[in-house]
C-alpha cells in the first residue's frame, strides 16, 4: 500500500488518544481569538508571532504561557474542552483521556476546583451529544474523560491537595478517571510527589507519569518503576539498564512522536524507544502529547509509526486497538469501545484472515 493509501487508512482507523493536555491541544486561530478578546490588537500580534513558522522547541514551549494568559476563563475552557473533542473526533478519535492541572484564577472567579468543574461540565455535554464507540449524526464521537494533574513544581503540600481534589471529584462523576505527574522533568524530586500518588492508588485512581523525559536520571526512573504506576509517558531517555527494567515491568507506555522530535529528545525516529518497545512486544499507545501546539494529530502519529516502523494494516490496527485496553475504564464502557473496533475492522479490511497483515 502506497503512502497516500496508509494516510487514508490511518485516518479511517479508530483511535483512542491517552496522553493529551488540554492547553497543548487549543487550536492555533482559537487562542488568536481568545487574546485578542483579552488584551486587543498587541496580543492577538503576540499570539500570531508565538504561532509562524516552523514549530521547533522553542517556539512550542512560547505557546504555553499564552494559553495559560488568555485560555483560562471558563468560556474559554468550555471552548478547549469542546475543539479538541471535536477535532479528535474529526480525526476518527473514538475516546480520549485530556489532562490538565487545576488552576487558581482567583481574578477570573476560579479556584483549583472550580477550572476543574468547568472543564468536567463541558465535557459532559459534549458526551451528552453521542453514545461512546457511536457516532453523532454520523459523524463520529470521541468520548472524553479527564485525568488531573500534578506539576512537578508543586510541593507535597499542595500535590497532595490536587490528587484529594481529584479523588472528591472522581466520587461525584465517572468523567474523572486518573492522576498523572507532569511538568518540566528538570524541577523537583520524585519523593515529593510520591506520597500523594500513593494516596490516588490507595483511593482506588490509577496513575500515568511523565517518565525518562531526561538522561541521566536513572535513579528517578527506577523510583518510578518501584512505585508501580498504571502506565509511563515518553520514555524516550532510558539508557540500557533502565530500559531493561521497563521491559521487566510491562508497563504501558504512552508514546509521542511528533512531541520527541520537536522537543529534540530524539534527532530521528530510527533511535526513538518506540521502535526497540515494538520488537520487544512491550505495550505502546500511540498519543499526540499537543495536538494545536505541535501541529499534529493522532492519524498523523499512526502514519508516522507506520513509516517509521515498518507496520502494516494490521499492524496499524492491532497498535489502535491494544490502546484500548490500557485507557482508564471500568470494563463494560472498553467492552463497548471493543464492538466499535470489531465494526470497524470489516469495514476497514483487516478483520480477513490473509489479508495484508
Amino acid at each position: 500500500m502506497g503512502p497516500e493509501g496508509m494516510a487514508e487508512f490511518a485516518r479511517a482507523l479508530p483511535k483512542v488518544e491517552l496522553h493529551a493536555h488540554l492547553n497543548g491541544c487549543v487550536r492555533g486561530a482559537t487562542l488568536e481569538e481568545l487574546a485578542r478578546e483579552a488584551g486587543g490588537a498587541p496580543a492577538a500580534a503576540e499570539v500570531r508571532a508565538a504561532l509562524a513558522g516552523p514549530r521547533d522547541l522553542r517556539a512550542c514551549f512560547a505557546l504555553f504561557p499564552l494559553v495559560h494568559r488568555f485560555a483560562t476563563t471558563r468560556a474559554a475552557l468550555a471552548r478547549l474542552v469542546r475543539e479538541s473533542l471535536a477535532d479528535l473526533a474529526a480525526d476518527g478519535v473514538v475516546y480520549a483521556e485530556l489532562r490538565t492541572t487545576p488552576k487558581d484564577r482567583p481574578e477570573e472567579g476560579l479556584s483549583r476546583r472550580s477550572y476543574l468543574e468547568a472543564v468536567l461540565r463541558a465535557m459532559e455535554e459534549h458526551n451528552r451529544s453521542g453514545r461512546i464507540g457511536g457516532a453523532a449524526g454520523g459523524r463520529v464521537h470521541c468520548e472524553g474523560r479527564l485525568i488531573v494533574s500534578v506539576d512537578r513544581r508543586e510541593s507535597a503540600d499542595h500535590a497532595l491537595a490536587t490528587v484529594r481534589l481529584a479523588v472528591e471529584l472522581a466520587a461525584e462523576t465517572p468523567l474523572v478517571v486518573g492522576v498523572d505527574l507532569s511538568g518540566d522533568p528538570a524541577v523537583g524530586e520524585w519523593s515529593t510527589w510520591e506520597p500523594a500518588l500513593l494516596l490516588a492508588h490507595a483511593k482506588g485512581l490509577p496513575v500515568t507519569l511523565h517518565f525518562a523525559e531526561l538522561p541521566g536520571r536513572a535513579s528517578e526512573g527506577r523510583s518510578m518503576l518501584a512505585f508501580a504506576p498504571e502506565r509511563l509517558g515518553h520514555a524516550v531517555r532510558v539508557d540500557p539498564a533502565l530500559e531493561s527494567e521497563l521491559l521487566a515491568t510491562r508497563i504501558p507506555v504512552e508514546v509521542c512522536l511528533t512531541s520527541n522530535l520537536k522537543t529534540q529528545s530524539v534527532a530521528t525516529l530510527g533511535e526513538h524507544v518506540c521502535a526497540r518497545l515494538l520488537r520487544a512486544g512491550h505495550p505502546v499507545a500511540l498519543c499526540t502529547d499537543d495536538s494545536g501546539v505541535f501541529d499534529t494529530t493522532l492519524s498523523a502519529e499512526f502514519l508516522m509509526a507506520a513509516e517509521a516502523f515498518g507496520l502494516s494494516r494490521r499492524a496499524l490496527f492491532e497498535f489502535s486497538l491494544g490502546s484500548l485496553e490500557h485507557a482508564f475504564l471500568p470494563e463494560g464502557l472498553k467492552e463497548s469501545l471493543r464492538g466499535h473496533f470489531l465494526v470497524a475492522a470489516a469495514r476497514l479490511g483487516v478483520a480477513t484472515p490473509g489479508g495484508d497483515a
